[in-house]
C-alpha cells in the first residue's frame, strides 16, 4: 500500500483558526488532488525521488478546511516545514502527517506558501490557494461528481469577497457557470420572539435576536438583553445554566447590557433546528431563520452572501448522498494490488496479543506481522493477506507490527512460512495482496471495548470481523458523525467518550465501501453489529 509521508502543522495566519476542519462536524472531504511535482533546486535526475504536494478540502462543516499532503523521502523528523514563512510542528492525522487549517470564504484567493527543507536544502516550494484547488477539480473530469460542490463553494467565496470588500477585483467565481444561486429561496418561519420571551418572564434576561457569522466559520449566535431589574452577573449565571445543542453554554459579553450565546453549525445543517434549553425554558433556533430574514431585509450584498452560503450547504448535503464509488479520496489502492517484499518467520506466543491486540481472536488463522509503513498506524491490523513464495501461497491474519521491516516485508507464523518456503531459507522474496477475510462471509462486523469493559466516558473500541481493512471509524454524536482517532495498538480512542449505548457507527474501508451500523449495544463490552462490507 502506498503511504504518504505527510508533515503537519496548523496555520497561524490571521485568516485561519486552529481547528482541524477535516474533522469538523458534518463535513464532507473532497479528494486530494496532486499538484505539479516540484523538483529540488538543480535536480536533473528524474529517476530519483521528487517531492510532491497534494491538497484536499473539507466542505459543508462549520468551516472550510484545507489539508495539504506532502510526500517526502526519508525520515519526517529530518525535514522542516514552513507555512506562510512560519515553521510548523508536525501532528499526526488519521492519514499520516498532514498540514491542516481553516480558511475564510472571503480569502479563497489567498496564496499559502509551503516550503519543505531537508537541512539547508529546499526540497519543495509551492504557493497555492483554495481557489486554485477548486479550479483544479473543475478542470479534471475524473472529479466530475464534485463539480457542483466546487462551483457552489466558489460562488460562496465570490459573494463573501463582495460583501467584505476583499480582493473584489478578482472574484473567485468570475468564470463559474451553472451554479447560479439567484433563484435560491429559503422556506423558514420567523422565530417566535414573543413566545420565547414569555418563557423568560421574571428572569434576568430577555431574548433580543440572532446572527449568523459568514466568515471563517458558520456560527449561529443568539443575543440576550439584561433586564432593567437585573444585573450582568445574574444574567450570566442564568444563561450558564443552558445547553445549546447539548453543549454547555458560555455566554460572552456583547456590548453594554447584552450577552451572546453561540454555536458552530455545519453549512450542510442550515435548515436544522438547534435546541437551547435549561430543562425548564426551551426553544429551537435554525440558521435558515436568519437567512430568510436577511433575504427579506433588502440588503443586496447580505442577501447574495446568504443565498450563496445556503446553496453551498445544500450542495454539500447532496454530495454526501453520492455513491461511494464516486469518492476517489478513500481509495488507497486498487483491489488485488500486489506488493513485493521479504518474508521471515517468528514465534508469537498465545499470551502475546501482538501490536494489533488481535492474537486472542485469530482462531484457526495463521498470524503475521506487517512492516511499519504498510501497517500504517494499524490500518492493516486485521487484514487478511495472501502471501506467495517459492513453494506456494498461504493466507495470514495481520495481528502484529514488524518495526525493523522494510516496506513490503512480512514476518510469518512458522507454520505459514513452511507453506511458501523451507524454514532453512530463513528469508525469502514474496509477493502479497489483501483478500476478503473469509470469516466475514458468515459474520457481521463486530466491536469490543478495551478489556471488554463498557466505558461511556473514555471509549476505546476495536473493530473486528471486517471483510477489508478499516480506513476510518466514526460515531454518531448529537446527530452528527464524528471521526474517532485510531491508535497504533488498533483501538479507536475517544477521550471524551461515546456516551450511553447503543451507538451508531459509520465505517469506511480502504476501497471506499461505507457502511452504517445502527443500534450497536456495547453495554456488555462487546457486540456484533448488523452489517458487513460488500465485495
Amino acid at each position: 500500500m502506498h503511504k504518504m509521508k505527510n508533515i503537519t502543522g496548523r496555520f497561524a495566519a490571521a485568516a485561519a483558526s486552529a481547528v482541524l476542519a477535516v474533522t469538523a462536524v458534518g463535513a464532507e472531504v473532497l479528494p486530494a488532488v496532486l499538484t505539479a511535482p516540484v523538483s529540488a533546486a538543480g535536480q536533473t535526475d528524474y529517476e530519483s525521488f521528487v517531492p510532491k504536494l497534494s491538497m484536499g478540502l473539507s466542505a459543508g462543516g462549520t468551516k472550510i478546511g484545507i489539508t495539504f499532503y506532502i510526500e517526502v523521502e526519508g525520515d519526517i523528523a529530518d525535514h522542516d516545514v514552513l507555512i506562510d514563512g512560519e515553521k510548523v510542528t508536525p501532528e499526526w492525522g488519521k492519514n499520516g502527517w498532514e498540514i491542516s487549517a481553516d480558511e475564510f470564504a472571503m480569502n479563497m484567493n489567498k496564496k499559502h506558501s509551503i516550503k519543505v527543507f531537508n537541512g539547508s536544502n529546499l526540497e519543495l516550494e509551492k504557493d497555492i490557494s483554495v481557489s486554485d484547488y477548486l479550479h483544479s477539480l473543475l478542470a479534471d473530469s475524473e472529479y466530475s461528481s464534485y463539480h457542483a460542490l466546487a462551483k457552489s463553494m466558489l460562488r460562496y467565496g465570490g459573494a463573501a469577497q463582495t460583501f467584505f470588500d476583499v480582493d473584489a477585483d478578482s472574484p473567485v467565481d468570475e468564470d463559474i457557470e451553472g451554479a447560479d444561486y439567484s433563484s435560491v429561496t429559503v422556506d423558514a418561519s420567523a422565530f417566535d420572539k414573543e413566545q420565547f420571551n414569555s418563557q423568560l418572564s421574571g428572569e434576568a434576561v430577555s431574548y433580543y435576536g440572532m446572527n449568523l457569522s459568514l466568515r471563517a466559520e458558520t456560527k449561529l449566535s443568539l443575543f440576550f438583553k439584561v433586564n432593567e431589574d437585573a444585573n450582568a452577573d445574574e444574567a450570566e449565571d442564568f444563561l450558564c445554566g443552558f445547553k445549546f445543542n447539548d453543549k454547555a453554554v458560555s455566554p460572552v459579553p456583547a456590548g453594554d447590557g447584552f450577552f451572546a450565546v453561540s454555536l458552530d453549525v455545519p453549512a450542510k445543517g442550515l435548515e436544522k433546528n438547534y435546541t437551547l434549553t435549561n430543562g425548564t425554558v426551551t426553544a429551537e433556533f435554525s440558521p435558515a431563520q436568519y437567512i430568510a430574514a436577511a433575504l427579506a431585509a433588502g440588503n443586496e450584498k447580505l442577501a447574495a452572501v446568504c443565498k450563496a452560503l445556503y446553496a453551498y450547504g445544500k450542495a454539500a448535503d447532496s454530495q454526501g448522498s453520492q455513491p461511494e464509488a464516486d469518492d476517489p479520496q478513500w481509495l488507497l489502492e486498487a483491489k488485488g494490488t500486489v506488493h513485493s517484499g521479504e518474508a521471515t518467520y517468528y514465534d508469537l506466543t498465545d499470551d502475546n496479543l501482538g501490536n494489533a491486540m488481535l492474537n486472542d481472536v485469530r482462531g484457526e488463522y495463521y498470524y503475521a506481522a506487517m512492516n511499519t509503513e504498510d501497517y500504517n498506524t494499524a490500518m492493516l491490523a486485521g487484514a487478511y493477506v495472501e502471501v506467495t513464495g517459492p513453494k506456494g501461497s498461504v493466507d495470514v491474519y495481520i495481528v502484529d507490527r514488524l518495526p525493523e521491516g522494510k516496506k513490503g516485508d512480512l514476518d510469518l507464523d512458522p507454520a505459514a512460512f513452511e507453506k511458501i518456503a523451507d524454514k532453512v531459507d530463513g528469508r525469502v522474496q514474496v509477493t502479497w495482496k489483501i483478500i476478503p477475510f473469509d470469516n466475514a462471509a458468515e459474520k457481521n462486523v463486530s466491536y469490543r471495548f478495551k478489556n471488554n469493559k463498557y466505558n461511556k466516558y473514555f471509549s476505546e473500541v476495536q473493530v473486528l470481523d471486517h471483510k477489508y481493512p478499516i480506513y476510518s471509524f466514526e460515531v454518531m454524536k448529537n446527530g452528527e458523525f464524528v471521526n474517532v482517532k485510531r491508535e497504533e495498538y488498533n483501538y479507536f480512542k475517544d477521550t471524551s467518550g461515546f456516551g450511553d449505548a447503543p451507538y451508531t457507527f459509520r465505517l469506511t474501508d480502504i476501497y471506499g465501501h461505507v457502511i452504517i451500523d445502527e443500534n450497536v449495544d456495547l453495554s456488555s463490552g462487546a457486540a456484533y453489529g448488523g452489517v458487513q462490507f460488500p465485495d
